[in-house]
């Protein structure tokens, strides 16, 4: 199975695209650190699934496996626990 000179292309563009979303990321951190009640995230990334390449004819061969970048897996929120119970404490308090 012969493999494109885009395959390589396309695998280094999605691991651009990842770490724009990780620099978005720490921007909108840095933008909205002074707005009040607003908790740092964190982008978290994931490599993609490698493109297996079956052996060149060799019988039994393992073949190889060909990298393909990564993704964002997700979006989290990083918040201080003390903080969040200390929150919840007073909020249930509050409304009694």
């Amino acid at each position: 199975m012969p493999i494109s000179t885009f395959y390589g292309l396309q695998t280094s563009l999605r691991g651009l695209l990842a770490q724009q979303r990780l620099l978005d990321t720490t921007g909108h951190n840095i933008a909205n650190a002074s707005t009040e009640g607003y908790s740092r995230q964190e982008a978290v990334l994931q490599a993609s699934p490698a493109l297996e390449i079956p052996a060149g004819g060799a019988a039994g061969g393992a073949g190889a496996h060909l990298a393909s970048a990564v993704h964002v897996q997700q979006y989290r929120h990083i918040r201080d626990v003390f903080i969040n119970l200390q929150y919840r404490r007073l909020n249930t308090l509050l409304r009694d």
